[in-house]
């Protein structure tokens, strides 16, 4: 689910908690959240249902126990590829 199309959807702790609430209630156990500072929204939701998520960019100390894993974006990698595809 997108939080919105806006740079406000970065930053919407209450809606991403209510949206992950939801998900969590509906029986899901992680949710990947990737919406910047939202994120904490659904980290809050993880303590309310003892239940899990997975976050961006070493997210793993924000809620100990809660987070799982953290994606790793490796943008030098694709910074890299682009340029051999653009220039070789």
């Amino acid at each position: 689910t997108y939080l919105g199309n806006t740079s406000q959807a970065w930053n919407d702790k209450p809606k991403a908690r209510s949206l992950a609430l939801e998900y969590y209630k509906a029986g899901a156990d992680v949710i990947y959240a990737a919406a910047g500072g939202s994120n904490l929204g659904v980290f809050d939701a993880t303590e309310e249902v003892s239940k899990f998520a997975i976050g961006v960019s070493n997210q793993n100390w924000v809620k100990s126990g809660r987070i799982l894993t953290s994606m790793r974006k490796r943008v030098d990698i694709a910074v890299y590829i682009t340029c051999q595809d653009v220039f070789m």
